[in-house]
């Protein structure tokens, strides 16, 4: 059975709304306010009686469109863009001035900042598309013909005895 979701989001879960983005600390949220570090605080779990503080309701439209943004983005097959502020592992992928990058090693402000495209051993082009003038190599791929310089493309390749590969093709076709 497949994982697929059943249900696509239409859009991100309270764009239209009032919301609050949590920021990243208590200290900046304030008390009884959502952060990314923390959560909800314990003033949040006690009952308004007791000196609690029940939930902001743009708190909770934040943190949904927050999360909501990025599975909209991701469900529209979306990539996100390198950012010098987030530390990437092995297999992260990015775009970086239009182009496609997997990261092969670990980089960012936890230990070193490589952007993608200035270090071939750090980030690798996945690209599909090749920039205008480059070489690249083809395999499985031989020269043949009459004067020897027209390419023979085949994954079933038999040695002929003047030196060069042709298809079963080309074989039969000889034959």
């Amino acid at each position: 059975m497949s994982n697929y979701p059943k249900y696509l989001m239409e859009s991100p879960i309270g764009i239209q709304g009032d919301f609050v983005i949590p920021p990243k600390t208590a200290i900046e949220a304030g008390l009884g306010r959502l952060s990314q570090q923390n959560g909800w605080g314990v003033e949040n779990s006690k009952p308004i009686e007791q000196g609690g503080i029940p939930p902001f309701r743009n708190d909770f439209n934040g943190v949904l469109l927050l999360l909501s943004q990025l599975v909209y983005w991701y469900q529209q097959g979306g990539i996100m863009r390198y950012s010098a502020t987030i530390d990437y592992e092995i297999e992260n992928e990015v775009f970086q001035n239009g182009t496609k990058y997997r990261c092969v090693s670990p980089n960012g402000p936890s230990s070193t900042k490589v952007a993608p495209g200035s270090d071939r051993t750090v980030w690798k082009n996945i690209d599909i598309t090749v920039p205008a003038g480059a070489v690249m190599p083809f395999y499985n791929v031989t020269l043949g013909g009459s004067d020897n310089r027209r390419p023979i493309f085949g994954a079933l390749l038999k040695p002929m005895r003047v030196g060069f590969f042709v298809t079963e093709e080309v074989m039969a076709a000889a034959d």
